[in-house]
């Protein structure tokens, strides 16, 4: 079942939310909770029925773990229970690719039967392995197996994130504040599921009827040139930031439905001026986790170690090349690696994170060399923060070429298409404008029709990336209310500098409801019009 379907918005949500508040306001607590995982898991079998068992094994495998690590299990326990996760996890959404490792590498020609992926399996994985590591740091008091079947299972961010926390949602589910309807945290949900719901079927799918023909041809082996190429990547990344900022915004929003805060997991990333700054604000629970769980385990076990040896450590301005490389370089490499395997099986998406990790190991080596030549605050570039921000798009970009391909193969060669492999051809139109036209002829540039539409999408692109420099998120709007965990109250920013948008400030009125109604109004037209299409980070 998808958020952006009739059956959900019509039918699970209402009758979900109408049951629980029933039950609590009556003081069966337990049994509102009880009614919301069996709705959640209702929710996670609508697609396979057979995956609702083995969600619940996983729970009540972890769950079971826990219990004995709060109990005072030994470390053993924790490796169990991590490595009975990785096993899962690794068989049905690696099993595949492994096999095809193997045969690549041995030159052999078998292959390994397809197993069907279940939903949510990264995200609900990632879940407890943190659970776990924190039962055994004595940072788990909950013992209410109830509590933590809904803690997993919460269906706003069960399929696709957040990844929550149990000491985010746990609390919650025993406060007696969530199980009576609250007029305000109703208002801000529907606010924001809408706004998340019109960022998806307005846009986003629109987007993907650009993105799809160019990446399906690059997969095909078609020659495409080099604008079309461009047209395809930018299209696919705003595609893609739509669809996960708009799934992140329904998931949110039908959280405070429930008067359940789930963490921010987007915030306007492509204004970012640098690529940690990106991921600091592109799926946020993941990096969250990838940081606590992954990367400062290694940089403080080696650190530690080279305490030991009397080495020395990073130290800004003054790093020494052993310690940049053990406990900057080889750590990033390792989790953003990580953190592409995470999100597919395939070569492609092992490049995505090496790439990743490259860009950040480059970010560091440049701080690193600008602390050397230049003081802290002694060198000035006033357009430094727009440049910044362009060349922090572009390798967004870039990346994403490998994120949205269905193989390495797909990917160069869509690389090479980007970077004039079959020609710039210059559309007629653009080629007869004063300026374009003297550059046309002096570097003797093709002039003819693209592929495919070259108006439309370049019309549509434009105004998008403009918008997403420049305007305030929802969140960013509603900065005087609490709707995530990880929200401050802040005025708008964009990308160059803070915006005097005060008067725009969300408020329970008459004014948002109507523009909040036009958004719905909007999206519904494109639902009747149109089968809703599942969530990209769904396959995740």
């Amino acid at each position: 079942m998808l958020f952006n379907s009739p059956e959900f918005l019509l039918g699970l949500l209402p009758i979900s939310l109408l049951v629980f508040f029933c039950f609590g306001v009556m003081g069966f607590h337990r049994t509102a909770i009880m009614w919301l995982t069996a709705v959640s898991l209702f929710f996670y079998g609508w697609w396979n029925i057979s995956y609702v068992p083995l969600l619940l094994c996983s729970v009540s495998f972890n769950f079971l773990i826990g219990e004995i690590l709060r109990g005072g299990g030994s470390r053993g326990w924790v490796g169990l229970g991590v490595a009975g996760n990785v096993i899962l996890l690794g068989y049905y959404k690696y099993s595949g690719f492994l096999g095809q490792v193997i045969s690549d590498v041995a030159g052999l020609s078998w292959t390994v039967p397809a197993v069907i992926l279940p939903l949510a399996i990264s995200f609900f994985t990632f879940q407890q392995i943190a659970y776990l590591v924190d039962c055994r740091a004595g940072l788990v008091k909950e013992s209410s197996f109830l509590n933590y079947a809904a803690f997993v299972t919460f269906f706003p961010h069960l399929i696709a994130g957040p990844i929550t926390h149990h000491k985010e949602i746990i609390p919650q589910l025993q406060s007696m504040r969530i199980f009576r309807p609250q007029p305000l945290l109703l208002a801000l949900g529907a606010t924001i599921f809408l706004v998340g719901l019109f960022k998806k079927v307005a846009i986003a799918d629109f987007l993907a009827r650009f993105a799809n023909p160019v990446f399906e041809a690059a997969a095909n082996n078609q020659p495409l040139t080099a604008i079309d190429s461009w047209i395809g990547a930018f299209a696919y990344t705003l595609q893609l930031y739509f669809d996960f900022s708009g799934y992140s915004d329904m998931a949110i929003g039908a959280g405070l439905l429930f008067g359940i805060h789930l963490p921010q997991n987007f915030s306007s990333p492509l204004r970012s001026t640098n690529i940690v700054e990106f991921w600091q604000r592109w799926h946020m629970t993941l990096t969250r986790f990838i940081t606590s769980y992954i990367y400062n385990p290694i940089v403080f076990s080696w650190s530690r170690w080279r305490v030991r040896q009397k080495l020395p450590l990073v130290q800004p301005g003054r790093t020494k090349l052993g310690a940049f490389v053990s406990l900057i370089l080889v750590p990033v490499m390792l989790s953003m690696s990580i953190s592409g395997i995470w999100h597919g099986a395939g070569y492609q998406f092992v490049l995505f994170g090496a790439l990743h990790g490259t860009y950040i190991v480059i970010y560091h080596s440049w701080r690193e060399i600008k602390l050397r030549m230049w003081p802290a605050g002694s060198l000035k570039f006033p357009p430094g923060r727009p440049l910044a921000i362009g060349l922090t798009l572009v390798c967004v970009v870039l990346s994403m070429v490998l994120f949205r391909s269905v193989s390495a193969t797909a990917a160069f060669h869509m690389f090479s298409c980007m970077f004039g492999a079959n020609g710039i051809v210059v559309p007629q139109g653009v080629a007869n404008l004063p300026v374009i036209g003297t550059l046309v002829h002096v570097l003797e540039l093709k002039v003819g029709k693209q592929m495919f539409l070259y108006s439309d999408p370049l019309m549509l692109i434009g105004p998008l990336l403009v918008l997403v420099m420049i305007a305030p998120n929802i969140y960013e709007l509603m900065g005087d209310y609490e709707t995530a965990l990880t929200t401050k109250s802040s005025k708008p920013e964009g990308a160059f500098g803070r915006l005097s948008l005060s008067e725009l400030r969300w408020r329970p009125n008459f004014r948002y409801s109507f523009f909040i109604g036009i958004l719905a109004f909007i999206s519904v037209a494109k639902l009747m019009s149109n089968a809703p299409s599942e969530f990209i980070y769904f396959r995740f």
